[in-house]
């Protein structure tokens, strides 16, 4: 699946925003919707209608962007008391984004909490500290199968063709 290849590119692309000068950039919603795949098979960072020039301090402190992916920092930002943290947090914003991201791809899921259905209760669930759960880890190298041995009994194409 292209998604174990392309982590790297998506993560790259938000290293060039959050290091962009002389204006940082913090993209706001990351998420699979917003992540295109080229001809060439790269993946394209998309749809930066909520994005702020992370130098801003106006325009960070609304909880803006789609409530699976979005940040504890962001969504206790609409509280007056809490702008500063978000400011002072804005690549974090999209860090954890990129986490709950890489956790769909692993786990080929697009729903880390399908036990909420309501966006409201799950943005203070995730300000309360909720996470998605642990995705299993890959298997060991020693539970993979593994080649025989012996070369006369591994198989062998039989096509004469």
């Amino acid at each position: 699946m292209w998604c174990h290849f392309k982590n790297r590119e998506i993560a790259e692309a938000l290293s060039y925003l959050h290091t962009r000068e002389p204006f940082p950039i913090v993209h706001r919603d990351i998420k699979p919707q917003n992540i295109l795949i080229d001809d060439g098979m790269h993946a394209k960072l998309c749809d930066f209608g909520i994005s702020r020039l992370i130098a801003q301090r106006s325009g960070m402190t609304t909880a803006v962007g789609t409530p699976l992916c979005m940040a504890p920092e962001l969504v206790r930002a609409g509280t007056a008391g809490n702008r500063d943290e978000a400011h002072a947090n804005a690549a974090a914003i999209d860090v954890y984004s990129f986490g709950v991201l890489l956790w769909m791809l692993w786990t080929q899921q697009l729903n880390p909490y399908p036990d909420v259905d309501d966006p409201w209760r799950l943005l203070g669930m995730i300000v309360d500290g909720r996470r998605p759960p642990m995705p299993p880890p890959p298997p060991r190298a020693r539970d993979r199968p593994s080649e025989p041995a012996n070369a006369s009994s591994r198989p062998i194409s039989t096509d004469d063709a």
